[in-house]
């Protein structure tokens, strides 16, 4: 590929060899080239195309929009995460999160701000995205000199857990941040319980959540392993206290979303509501 143009020191325009365009990413990517020399591919991240369909196109034009030093803090944010995280970005997610950081830090200059009710729930839910967000807002507030407020961690929070949810609508993991939410306020109310949030038995109890709602909202029908129904039977008798709170939430998530939640699935839950309530009967 072919220098073309510098955008910043760490995107460039490119052609290749039968005249496509592209932009590229990259650590000095665009610093010191002379036209129609072939770049270092070794050092691209990333490469965005003006193939003829309509979304390459829709994620030209943004990419063109946003400012360059906005694109360069993007960046950086990404592979933090990506590092911490254990993640991938796609240019799909890396242009969602350029362009809300884009339209937070004109917010900003405009003086328009507006809250995040979930902010607190999301700190609880997802600690380790929260704190990777934490110290992405520290570094886009350093790096331009303001001061976005925690609504924006919330959102870079959003976005993080959406990246490795495989998807496509942010939508989705709000939708499961507010149904996780109020699983957590039922299970406190019908055990008359506050749960350790920084437990063990409460981040795999979150975990399982997560993923249960993933498989719904992907419509996933892939069914959890079938159990045994004298085990089912056996956790009833045992554990009744828990089994009823584990119904109570399938009745929710009937009433709420209209899934079907299996004895299976109710079984798995009552054992995670068990760990949760043996754990804080160990504190007393």
């Amino acid at each position: 590929m072919k220098f073309k143009k510098k955008i910043n020191n760490n995107f460039a325009f490119v052609e290749d060899d039968v005249g496509n365009e592209f932009i590229v990413t990259g650590r000095g990517i665009g610093f010191h080239h002379d036209l129609e020399i072939d770049i270092d591919e070794s050092k691209v991240d990333k490469i965005f195309s003006t193939k003829d369909n309509i979304a390459d196109k829709g994620t030209f034009e943004t990419l063109l929009n946003i400012n360059p030093d906005v694109l360069d803090v993007t960046l950086e944010v990404c592979k933090m995460a990506e590092k911490k995280l254990d993640v991938t970005f796609d240019n799909n997610t890396f242009i969602v999160i350029a362009d809300h950081l884009s339209y937070a830090i004109k917010r900003y200059y405009d003086n328009i701000n507006y809250s995040l009710s979930m902010y607190w729930e999301l700190k609880k839910l997802y600690p380790k995205e929260y704190r990777v967000a934490v110290e992405s807002l520290n570094l886009i507030n350093e790096r331009f000199g303001i001061y976005l407020d925690k609504t924006e961690i919330s959102f870079i929070t959003y976005h993080f857990v959406n990246v490795q949810n495989d998807t496509t609508m942010l939508s989705d993991t709000m939708k499961m941040t507010r149904l996780i939410k109020k699983i957590i306020d039922i299970v406190q109310y019908q055990l008359q319980i506050e749960l350790n949030e920084d437990s063990f038995s409460y981040n795999r109890f979150i975990n399982h959540l997560r993923y249960f709602f993933i498989r719904r909202i992907s419509a996933d029908t892939t069914h959890v392993n079938e159990v045994d129904e004298l085990i089912i039977e056996t956790v009833k008798i045992r554990y009744p206290k828990e089994y009823k709170v584990a119904q109570t939430i399938a009745d929710f998530v009937r009433q709420e979303e209209g899934w079907s939640v299996s004895d299976d699935e109710t079984l798995y839950l009552s054992l995670h509501v068990h760990r949760l309530l043996e754990q804080e009967n160990t504190k007393k």
